[in-house]
């Protein structure tokens, strides 16, 4: 079968209109058009945020872990009478820091004050060497130094001033575990 030139030049595509085609169809995928694809509607769901938690309750927990802490070095360094005459002071003043935080959280949130205090959390350890249990209790004093001072400018004029003297109380604390 032989052909015509004029049939032949009637089914040939030029290269130019070839690359014109793919040109489109490439511009078209990529576009992201397809035949298949529906009108998308796009929708914007807004949550409220949750409510900031209150610093107080924060500063409470690390009050009583820092008490926890002391029970524990207390017993661990019991044979130590010098360790245990620091120590005896600075358990004291974490108690009744706590007993200030709670009585505050009580007074602006309306919930009871529970004076109980938390005995030594058998799952605390604390080294036996004196020396290393003053420094580990004077490294919760100085990181609790360091939230009761930034919950100062984070918080209303009472409070600022509980944190600030908590704050105060704590920076003798670590003079004194030196």
């Amino acid at each position: 079968m032989v052909r015509s030139p004029a049939a032949a030049s009637a089914r040939a595509i030029s290269r130019r209109t070839l690359l014109v085609g793919f040109g489109a169809t490439a511009g078209w995928a990529l576009t992201g058009c397809s035949i298949f694809s529906g009108t998308a509607t796009t929708r914007t769901v807004t949550a409220e945020a949750p409510p900031p938690v209150d610093p107080l309750v924060t500063l409470i927990a690390t009050t009583r872990l820092h008490l926890a802490r002391i029970d524990a070095a207390l017993t661990a360094i019991a044979a130590d009478p010098a360790g245990v005459a620091i120590l005896t002071p600075v358990r004291a003043d974490r108690a009744a820091h706590l007993e200030a935080l709670r009585a505050e959280l009580a007074r602006t949130d309306g919930a009871p004050s529970s004076s109980s205090t938390p005995g030594a959390d058998p799952q605390l350890t604390m080294p036996a060497d004196p020396t290393a249990a003053l420094t580990e209790i004077r490294a919760d004093a100085e990181n609790a130094q360091l939230q009761f001072t930034d919950g100062v400018s984070a918080t209303g004029r009472y409070r600022a001033a509980l944190f600030a003297s908590i704050a105060a109380c704590l920076a003798t604390h670590r003079s004194v575990l030196v």
